[in-house]
């Protein structure tokens, strides 16, 4: 399965190199980060691993920010597990209008939450973040809406 791991806090607004540090202390502990979204803000940063590195991407991440952890008390990691990724891909969906409303229009009639999505500038890729037990659900949603394009959703 794939896990959710959100960092978040108001030590993270503005700092320098943060990505760095971050993707470098969880890149250093072994761990393979399959998708990043990160707010405007820069309040949170979200990132997508597989559920067995949940631990070890965890610490990784407190020894590395241990610091801001103890200067800021909102300053935190969590995690959610029981997720699967879905992901339209293709070249068919590049300068298609809607497309990522389309997507969430039919995952929204077929009860699947959307609990993280990300797209490339390439227009090539949508990742969609859903509940593990939704994902056949969905992947079938995307199909039938036809919101895919020439694209794959799988």
């Amino acid at each position: 399965g794939i896990c959710l791991v959100n960092v978040e806090g108001c030590g993270l607004i503005g700092v320098t190199g943060l990505a760095s540090r971050l993707f470098g202390a969880v890149g250093e502990a072994g761990v393979n980060v399959i998708m990043i979204t990160q707010a405007s803000s820069e309040h949170s940063v979200c990132f997508a691993i597989r559920t067995c590195d949940r631990e070890k991407c965890v610490v990784a991440i407190e020894h590395a920010f241990y610091r801001e952890m103890c200067l800021y008390h909102d300053f935190g990691v969590t995690t959610t597990t029981g997720l699967a990724i879905l992901a339209m891909v293709g070249d068919g969906m590049v300068r298609s209008i809607g497309i990522l409303g389309r997507a969430a229009t039919a995952l929204a009639s077929a009860r699947v939450n959307i609990c993280a999505v990300a797209q490339g500038s390439s227009e090539r890729n949508i990742t969609l973040v859903v509940a593990e037990d939704d994902a056949e659900t969905g992947v079938a949603a995307l199909h039938e809406s036809g919101c895919c394009g020439n694209g794959k959703a799988s």
